[in-house]
């Protein structure tokens, strides 16, 4: 007699843009190897002999991060429009740091940038310029808050930002509990 195993399967198809998610669930019979038994049996094997594996899928990493990343970029282009001037204005863009070749994300108040440059080009170690930059942030960050409670739109943008933010830490925990090594981040 032939014996059959069921296995069971439930995966969540996400598309790219993260927009419209799909449950699907799949049923592979996959056959056994056949066997004669001595006595055959009229009857199929009771609940507790078949094996289910569920698996749990969900979007990507990555797509989480794209995600983080357009409301960020959202974010800071509504504080760009509404701020007091542009030296607080924020771009981000990819940047490789010394040393390596692995570009990462980095946003930079403009008046961060104009003070790199100002100390290469006057031949001063950036660390001189360090209360000058101090000084800007807390006028950056004094504005921020301002702006925040002055503007609805900019609030929604940085909760937007915020809850994209903690969705994919959340999602990144889970999947990396307990991994030291390995773990896409």
């Amino acid at each position: 007699m032939s014996m059959m195993t069921w296995i069971s399967t439930s995966s969540i198809l996400s598309r790219a843009c993260g927009t419209a998610i799909a449950v699907t669930l799949l049923s592979l019979p996959i056959l056994g190897i056949s066997q004669e038994s001595p006595a055959p049996q009229s009857q199929a094997p009771a609940s507790d002999e078949l094996e289910e594996i569920i698996v749990y899928g969900g979007a990507p990493l990555t797509q989480l991060r794209v995600q983080v990343y357009k409301a960020e970029d959202n974010y800071f282009a509504t504080f760009n429009e509404l701020n007091s001037t542009d030296e607080f204005d924020i771009h981000c863009r990819r940047e490789a740091p010394t040393g390596t070749r692995i570009a990462q994300r980095v946003c930079r108040a403009k008046f961060v940038t104009d003070l790199q440059a100002r100390a290469t080009r006057e031949g001063v170690p950036f660390g001189e310029f360090a209360h000058l930059l101090r000084e800007k942030e807390e006028l950056l960050n004094a504005e921020m808050r301002a702006l925040v409670f002055e503007h609805p739109e900019l609030l929604d943008a940085l909760s937007e930002f915020d809850a994209a933010h903690e969705a994919f830490e959340s999602e990144r925990e889970r999947r990396c509990a307990g991994q030291l090594f390995f773990c896409r981040r």
